[in-house]
């Protein structure tokens, strides 16, 4: 297995591992079966080439679990009522921002891209390099011919410029509220 998979899957799956031995327990009535079944859904997930399409680790493992849990039935052929009712019954709720979150987001980023462009061009550079690309101060002052000491007063130049301007923007949406 790929690091990457393994550090997803201890990230995004792990954390739901005890809610969903505990639901396992009531669907499946066998922990036998629950840690063959957990076991299966690991080893499908991380047999996984990419999972980056994946919004939801929590939702996308019961999604798995559960089609587990429907091939194992079918192969049993033996169907007990109640369990496949729970497994029928079980809708994990997506948790992905809604599509209001999503543009009130990119409308944020855009706003501190246009503040950050509007930084003394120095400022900005050190701010970019040091803020978004996360070069390290020493980094940053070698690949600009400057010393570690004005690269941390540039980006807490920049930090302040933006906080102004940020506060800026704030009290003029609040004064056009007031206004109307």
């Amino acid at each position: 297995m790929d690091d990457g998979i393994i550090a997803w899957i201890g990230a995004n799956l792990l954390p739901f591992e005890g809610e969903v031995r505990r639901w396992l327990r009531r669907v499946s009535k066998s922990r036998d079966l629950e840690d063959d079944i957990i076991q299966d859904a690991y080893c499908r997930i991380g047999a996984a080439q990419d999972l980056s399409h994946i919004r939801n680790g929590r939702a996308y493992f019961y999604t798995v679990l559960r089609s587990i849990m429907i091939e194992r039935f079918r192969r049993e052929k033996i169907i007990k009522f109640e369990s496949l009712a729970e497994i029928e019954s079980l809708h994990v709720i997506d948790e992905s921002p809604s599509a209001e979150r999503v543009l009130s987001g990119q409308q944020q980023y855009e706003m501190v891209c246009r503040l950050i462009e509007g930084l003394p061009d120095r400022c900005r550079e050190v701010f970019t390099m040091r803020k978004v690309h996360q070069l390290s101060q020493r980094e940053t002052a070698e690949r600009l011919g400057i010393s570690e000491n004005i690269v941390e007063k540039d980006v807490a130049r920049g930090m302040k410029l933006l906080m102004q301007a940020i506060s800026d923007l704030d009290a003029g949406e609040q004064q056009e509220g007031t206004a109307r």
